[in-house]
């Protein structure tokens, strides 16, 4: 009995091993909410294949579906993708039906590809709401054309018509594409009775940090608070990370956290550790976002003005040359993401928080790139010889 249940695996693995071998193609399965009479129309309510490979390459975005893809107040369907196994098969059938069988001979079928991944559409769409107008007859009209312009004259569709009317529904109407079933929290039965699972939520925040609002009476801290001194020794800060820091802070009186960063080479979790204990942090006004050093003010210093903020941010442009990646994601909605496995979710650890952020240069050069669209910069660190 063993033997022969071995011998069934050890042909069921040859056989996967075989099938591993001379199946190298691979292709993804999209189930269609629909039957498929013309591809090409098919293939524009998905949104081409451009659309469909920029779907494909990104894990974390859904796969839109708009069955009026002419129509740009259409609201789509939403497909995630799902772990699978199967083969796409060609099969020649002919003309004539096979008689006294229903077995297809294997040398007219074949193995084109394997599928170890499709999309489903298993939500709900989103509500439509149609252009349409009643007007002062009583007569009720679309004014779909009259909402968006044709361009044929130039700019003249903005003059033709002014009374057209306003139009402006919300980009999604639920925030949710799936049926939700209840809302309580789960309750579990024991032997000690009704228990109801306690959930992780998230860290409390710090309480040792101090904020400043700029204005011009008021006078800025100028000590620390004591339980940012205790931090040190829980976080095992060394002498050494302390004193870099500092010894920065000597040189100059206000710093942005990531200039600290990159100059010291202090990581950013253990730099907001040592930061409360040098100075305290501007919430608003001229140096909103940076870090002052206790006993400063920049009221005071005509110097000041040198390390206030410059918000700099960088459009991209048609025909631009070189582009910057933006760090948000580029899916707009959030039903438009794709969905998170809660039982795999934990909380990251300080370092891999650090191995995910990205340290930017606080410099502004001429002829380089930025890091990021939105930088703020201070005017210290603007190194441009015209300025």
């Amino acid at each position: 009995m063993d033997d022969s249940n071995s011998g069934n695996s050890d042909e069921s693995a040859r056989g996967a091993a075989a099938l591993e071998s001379t199946v190298k193609k691979k292709t993804i399965l999209v189930e269609y909410p629909g039957l498929v009479n013309n591809v090409d129309k098919c293939l524009r309510t998905l949104g081409g294949i451009g659309k469909l490979s920029e779907t494909f390459g990104n894990e974390k975005k859904r796969l839109e579906l708009k069955f009026t893809p002419e129509n740009l107040y259409s609201k789509p369907v939403f497909a995630d993708e799902h772990g699978t196994m199967g083969l796409l098969l060609k099969i020649k059938l002919p003309r004539r039906p096979l008689v006294n069988t229903v077995e297809v001979p294997s040398d007219r079928v074949e193995i084109v590809a394997k599928i170890e991944s499709c999309y489903r559409f298993s939500g709900l769409c989103d509500f439509q709401l149609l252009p349409i107008v009643k007007r002062e007859s009583g007569r009720v009209e679309m004014i779909y054309k009259e909402l968006i312009p044709t361009y044929k004259d130039g700019y003249s569709w903005l003059t033709e018509n002014p009374n057209v009317p306003y139009f402006l529904p919300p980009l999604l109407f639920s925030r949710m594409d799936t049926v939700q079933h209840k809302i309580f929290r789960p309750t579990y039965i024991t032997e000690k009775g009704t228990v109801t699972p306690k959930f992780q939520q998230r860290k409390k925040r710090s309480r040792y940090n101090i904020f400043a609002s700029f204005n011009l009476h008021d006078p800025f801290p100028d000590k620390m608070n004591p339980a940012a001194a205790e931090m040190l020794k829980i976080k095992f800060i060394s002498t050494e990370e302390f004193n870099v820091v500092k010894g920065l802070f000597e040189e100059r009186a206000i710093w942005s956290r990531m200039a600290l960063c990159y100059v010291s080479n202090v990581s950013m979790s253990r730099l907001r550790v040592i930061l409360p204990t040098l100075g305290f942090f501007f919430n608003s006004g001229p140096w909103r976002g940076l870090w002052c050093k206790f006993g400063y003010d920049p009221r005071k210093h005509f110097d000041s003005r040198h390390y206030q903020v410059l918000d700099y941010r960088l459009r991209n442009q048609v025909g631009a040359r070189y582009y910057v990646s933006r760090k948000s994601s580029h899916v707009i909605g959030a039903v438009n993401k794709a969905s998170v496995n809660k039982k795999t979710l934990r909380p990251k650890t300080e370092e891999e928080k650090d191995a995910e952020t990205q340290i930017y240069s606080p410099y502004f050069e001429e002829g380089k790139m930025p890091g990021a669209r939105q930088v703020n910069y201070q005017y210290c660190d603007i190194r441009v010889v015209r300025m």
